[in-house]
Parts: structure tokens; sequence; C-alpha cells
């Protein structure tokens, strides 16, 4: 008895060509400087700026930070915000 081999012949073709083409969501990830979080008029917030601000706290804040990372984020987009006032209002340089 003869079997068809093209069916399995196809589907193998098929698995090799659909795991070796990369999906959709595999494209590359931007670099943390590249992932813009929050803009204000001009000035961005980056991933890398967050990550910066986050390691520049204290051991036990990083901890709440991780945990709390929208409040966190707030908090820096205020200090800029008022950084950015205070520049405007000529009181630092």
């Amino acid at each position: 008895m003869r079997r068809c081999r093209w069916p399995i012949l196809c589907f193998s073709a098929a698995l090799v060509l659909g795991f070796s083409t990369p999906s959709p969501g595999a494209e590359k990830k931007p670099a943390p400087d590249e992932v813009v979080l929050a803009e204000m008029g001009d000035e961005k917030i980056t991933l890398d700026d967050f990550n910066s601000f986050t390691l520049n706290l204290p051991e036990n804040v990083q901890a709440v930070a991780r945990a709390q990372k929208k409040d966190m984020l707030d908090s820096l987009i205020s200090r800029r915000l008022i950084y950015q006032h205070a520049k405007s209002l000529e009181v630092i340089s």
C-alpha cells in the first residue's frame, strides 16, 4: 500500500518555515533611553531616566519604587515640573 507523503512534507515545511520566521511581536525592543514614559513640553522622561531616579533612592525605598512604579513616575514628573517652574521664575539657573 502506497501512502501519499505530500501532506506530511507540506506540514513539515510549514512547521520549519513557521518557526524560522520572526513573529510580529518579536521585533527588536527599543533601548531604555528611547522609551518615553512622559512628556512635559519639550522635556521627556525616558525609561532610562526613571531607572536612574529609582537607583539613586535609598535601598529600602527602591523596593517600594519597584512595587509602585506609577507613584514613583508621578513623583519624578512632579519634581521635573517644579524644576521647570523654578527655572522659568529664574529662581535657579
